[in-house]
């Protein structure tokens, strides 16, 4: 190589037509270099291409490749270093993807390295904004809006503000609003987003337009806006599926999204059609652990509680949740949005006490992560859960504290007059109304109603929702009349909404039956109930809990109608469904046999009535343990009756006393329940030939009610 130098300084190259083209012509190191920069470049290309389709894996491969090519470049230069920063933030974003996260941040180091090193702000800012992703996910928001906005502040420098990079910027800006509920700002972003898309592109299909209309999407289906948010998925998944191959992540999203508005719209079909497409597409690209298909469990598991199958739903949400633990760790909202929705299915199934503990871890993470924010719907929504339980438990005093707490973060979030807020002051006005506060509870229900009213107008479910619970209070009073109106007017308003067969309708119609049963109209019950159970069927199928109430009630409507035979075969149906959903020890299983034990008694089958009362009996003892309850009292009176007509007089007794003990500690001794259980322990003494014994307990049946009358008539 010396030589050739020395050489050469001795001739003047332009003296010197061979040298002149030897210097002009590349050198194979030259060439070689070049072929293996276009390589790279290629490799991060068709990486790129597959990261945008969800196959990270495979992405992460071809960066790698590309990596270990410009690991064989002799010299390392500036354009070397811009490649290499550029494919450490593209392996970065993989691993992201995949939730190892520290991975992801070791990858973000190195390239933000390599941007000081150049001094280009632009990749440094690509690398504030990875940063702000990584804190995204770390459920940091507040360092990750600093990154972002950092992100922002080099990006107008150096681009100016109509850029289509820094629509990326604002989407991700919108995303740090969407999570912790402040939906106004995350709307202003992500139409700042769509805006710069749509003048850039011309609405020419791209990704990014389609990433523009999901968010949008995703957002007005967080804020119920469900008329907005189909068209704007639709759009989204219409662009996809034009420029990706059916089988990719984003395409999986949408089916997702719109899966979600489906269910929410009571579509439940749709809706699992929809995410049963998306799942399969998760499974086949990601695997089994991974946190979209951790979402798709979560989904499903929302959809089986929707159709009364809580077993299964309770199995999705445990897949859910251990895939979450294992990619995010305890402290995380998907882990608490697993346990609260957990703690929902365990309220559902009457296990009050593991819905509590499990809706308590939920609170517990979101108080942490989201450090007591007194403005979070999160811990609003969490509050109102647990007030739901304590409701459900008869613990007024604590469902009232629950749901104020809830009121309030939605009065500091979101003001006084939004639909949330309304939404709080049904709960509350529920709790009233239980304590016994009927006026306050009226008083506040009908500020719900104004609300909903000025905000949505007459013809809104969550108006008719608000009547039918005002009318649900109008009950408690036995103001039937009165509730018959608010439940007419809630019908109406679902009928014009063209929701006639949706279960908010069921609903309506089982309320109206229930009233005209209470009255005695048992031909206009029967035919509500029936409508209202053919609607039931139609939507949920016979496996769920509110079918099983239908089958029920309108058991109740044909045993008043001395159809005996329709009522034991119905009531069969709804113990048949409840065991299966509930277990063999639920208060509603209790109620099945009680009923079932009525009809037999009525059929003079004795041994089949005792043998139903007795498994009546078993679930409640066991549930109110030793505790006085009335229902208990009520199934000691029939057993008692029972044995009567059996003439087995000492169980009857027996059964009489016990009746007569519960209600002693139930309502002291001057009640009439007490005065009735004397007298038929005075029967069953007749029936004895004790004849002195049952005179002493009419006498006592008879004070009471002496006492009663005269009490009555000052």
């Amino acid at each position: 190589m010396g030589g050739i130098v020395s050489l050469s300084s001795k001739f003047s190259p332009e003296n010197n037509r061979l040298s002149q083209a030897i210097i002009s012509l590349p050198s194979q190191s030259d060439i070689s270099i070049k072929n293996r920069k276009e390589d790279v470049l290629a490799l991060k290309s068709s990486g790129y291409k597959l990261l945008e389709s969800g196959h990270y894996q495979q992405a992460r491969s071809n960066f790698q490749h590309g990596h270990d090519i410009l690991n064989t470049f002799i010299d390392p230069n500036s354009d070397r270093d811009r490649i290499q920063c550029d494919i450490d933030l593209l392996i970065s974003r993989t691993y992201h993807q995949q939730g190892q996260y520290q991975k992801a941040m070791e990858f973000i180091n190195k390239s933000e390295t390599l941007a000081k090193k150049l001094i280009d702000d632009i990749r440094l800012a690509n690398c504030f904004e990875a940063k702000g992703k990584f804190y995204y996910m770390k459920n940091n928001y507040q360092q990750a809006l600093a990154y972002y906005n950092q992100t922002l502040d080099f990006q107008l420098h150096l681009i100016g503000n109509d850029d289509i990079v820094i629509s990326d910027t604002y989407d991700n800006i919108g995303d740090c609003y969407k999570i912790q509920c402040k939906f106004e700002e995350a709307l202003s972003f992500y139409k700042k987003s769509l805006t710069i898309r749509l003048a850039t592109l011309n609405d020419t299909p791209h990704l990014c337009l389609a990433s523009s209309y999901y968010r949008l999407g995703s957002l007005y289906c967080l804020k119920n806006n469900y008329t907005e948010a189909l068209p704007m998925l639709q759009k989204a998944l219409d662009i996809r599926l034009s420029l990706l191959e059916s089988a990719s992540i984003p395409i999986a999203d949408s089916y997702h999204q719109i899966g979600t508005i489906y269910w929410k719209q009571g579509h439940i079909n749709k809706a699992l059609s929809y995410h049963k497409m998306s799942l399969e597409i998760r499974l086949e690209i990601v695997g089994s652990n991974h946190l979209d298909v951790a979402s798709s469990y979560h989904e499903f598991g929302i959809i089986y509680g929707i159709q009364g199958n809580y077993s299964n739903s309770l199995s999705m949400h445990e897949k859910s949740l251990k895939i979450r633990l294992g990619v995010l760790g305890s402290d995380h909202l998907d882990v608490a949005a697993s346990y609260y929705c957990i703690g929902n299915i365990f309220y559902l199934l009457g296990q009050t006490q593991d819905a509590l503990k499990t809706h308590q871890n939920c609170l517990d993470i979101l108080c942490k992560v989201c450090h007591d924010d007194c403005s979070n719907l999160h811990i609003a929504d969490s509050y109102h859960a647990i007030g739901n339980i304590y409701m459900s438990q008869q613990s007024y005093d604590q469902a009232l504290q629950m749901h104020q707490q809830c009121l309030n973060i939605k009065l500091n979030a979101l003001g006084s007059h939004t639909l949330d807020v309304g939404a709080s002051y049904t709960e509350i006005g529920n709790v009233l109304a239980k304590q016994g506060k009927h006026d306050e509870a009226l008083s506040i229900h009908q500020k719900a109603l104004e609300i909903k009213l000025d905000i949505l107008g007459m013809k809104s479910i969550h108006v008719a929702a608000t009547y039918r619970s005002i009318g649900k209070i109008y009950i408690t009073l036995n103001q039937h009349h009165q509730a018959k109106i608010k439940f007419q007017k809630a019908l109406h308003i679902l009928l014009e909404c063209r929701r006639n067969d949706s279960l908010d309708v069921a609903a309506l119609y089982y309320d109206i039956g229930i009233i005209d049963f209470s009255l005695g109209k048992y031909q206009d019950a029967a035919s509500l109930l029936e409508k209202s159970l053919n609607i039931r069927l139609t939507i949920t199928g016979n496996h769920h809990i509110d079918v099983a109430a239908t089958y029920y009630k309108l058991a109740t409507v044909y045993y008043e109608q001395l159809k005996f035979n329709k009522a034991l075969s119905l009531h069969h149906k709804s113990l048949s469904t409840r065991l299966e959903i509930l277990g063999n020890t639920h208060l509603d299983v209790a109620n099945s046999y009680y009923a079932i034990g009525n009809v037999y008694c009525s059929q003079h089958k004795y041994s089949h009535a005792l043998a139903a009362y007795n498994k009546s009996l078993s679930i409640r003892l066991r549930v109110h343990q030793k505790l006085p309850n009335q229902d208990v009292a009520n199934i000691y009176d029939s057993l008692g009756r029972v044995y009567c007509r059996q003439s087995n007089y000492d169980d009857a007794l027996s059964m009489f006393q016990e009746s007569l003990n519960i209600h002693n500690q139930l309502h002291g001794d001057n009640h009439l329940a007490v005065a009735t259980s004397y007298d038929n322990i005075a029967n069953v003494y007749n029936e004895l030939n004790r004849t002195n014994e049952a005179n002493a307990m009419h006498q006592n049946s008879a004070r009471i009610r002496i006492n009663l009358q005269q009490s009555s008539n000052q």
